[in-house]
């Protein structure tokens, strides 16, 4: 398979690292950056992994960044691309098989080497299974076009403006309740 593979400059050296391993496993490594270990923003490389896989030029991508998160949501940006973040094997495999994630992220500074180059291996040997899940991948891409196309699917939903009960602020139903800025004093100190 050809594999796209990028990352910030945080991520670089596992970048290698899965770059070395895919070339053994049999696969092209389609390198789209970063290549120095100076500074770097991470949505260029994100975007440029996404741009290779949703134009066809790979197959699937992987993106490593400091968490694996930024440079996910970079990648996902680019129509056509679902990405899964993840930090152990199950979940590349999950993410393969019920979403049919075609870029793998990761984060250089939450797994180790080992891990990661695990993950990337199964995260390439999984397939789709579809059945069941095609329905909520269509689901994902008609997301992509229209925020809204899943509205009517939901009960209860009048219109997309519209405030319910369930929905409604929780100083609303309850006004002893704590708010969402007093809820997270103990976490900042």
């Amino acid at each position: 398979m050809r594999i796209a593979i990028g990352s910030d400059h945080v991520g670089l050296d596992l970048k290698k690292t899965l770059i070395a391993d895919l070339e053994a496993l049999g696969h092209s490594a389609i390198d789209c950056g970063c290549y120095q270990p100076g500074s770097t923003d991470y949505p260029i490389w994100g975007a440029a992994v996404g741009q290779a896989v949703a134009l066809g030029r790979a197959d699937l991508g992987v993106v490593v960044c400091g968490t694996g998160i930024g440079i996910g949501i970079a990648a996902s940006r680019i129509p056509g691309v679902r990405v899964a973040t993840v930090s152990e094997p199950y979940s590349a495999v999950l993410g393969r098989q019920h979403n049919n994630a075609n870029v793998l992220a990761m984060g250089a500074r939450v797994v180790g080497v080992e891990v990661a180059r695990r993950i990337m291996r199964v995260f390439l040997e999984a397939e789709f299974e579809g059945g069941r899940h095609q329905r909520r991948v269509d689901q994902l891409e008609e997301l992509a076009r229209d925020p809204h196309a899943l509205d009517a699917l939901r009960p209860n939903t009048a219109s997309p403006d519209a405030k319910s009960p369930d929905t409604a602020s929780p100083d609303a139903a309850n006004p002893d309740a704590a708010s969402p800025d007093t809820q997270n004093q103990d976490i900042e100190k």
